[in-house]
């Protein structure tokens, strides 16, 4: 199949495609609800254990890797990742008590600033792993001041967000 090149993704039609269904695999997680936060839970230690052997076997020139390979790896990075979020969920925590209700929010806005921040980078002639830092630390910086700074406080988008709409308080 030959290297694939992952960025050349964006604004195509393939590209397209493979985000709508990231974006709808994201509305059935939440559609099954609890039931898939049990099993990913469940299997955060084994699909842990995938995503470190699939990574392990990707690096290694022994293995001829299939371009699915990767997206199955992805996947159990991300379903390790849930799991294990989701066992720490309950636990009292500031930071996990002021980011609960940014999970949606975070997720709606992050295509958006990972976009943005791809378009610039992506050209630039820098090392791929300073790329990739710079685009993961502008995502999270752009869903973070996005949602601390205008999501959280304008009353009418907080709905379009999926947060509750913020109760006025009397002050007498």
């Amino acid at each position: 199949f030959g290297r694939v090149s992952f960025e050349s993704y964006a604004g195509t039609d393939h590209g397209f495609f493979i985000g709508l269904l990231c974006f709808l695999s994201g509305f059935a997680f939440i559609f099954f609800g609890d039931f898939f936060w049990k099993i990913v839970e469940y299997l955060k230690k084994i699909t842990l254990f995938l995503a470190f052997i699939l990574y392990f076997l990707r690096l290694s020139n022994e293995f001829v890797n299939p371009p699915w390979a990767m997206a199955i790896e992805s996947w159990m990075w991300m379903f390790a990742i849930f799991g294990y979020f989701f066992s720490y969920r309950n636990k009292k925590n500031k930071i996990f008590i002021y980011l609960s209700p940014a999970a949606y929010p975070f997720y709606i806005t992050h295509m958006l600033f990972m976009n943005i921040s791809c378009f610039f980078l992506i050209p630039m002639n820098i090392n791929p792993l300073y790329k990739f830092l710079l685009i993961l630390s502008l995502t999270f910086f752009g869903c973070f001041f996005s949602y601390e700074f205008l999501i959280r406080r304008v009353s009418f988008l907080r709905p379009l967000f999926g947060l509750k709409t913020q109760k006025k308080t009397n002050t007498n």
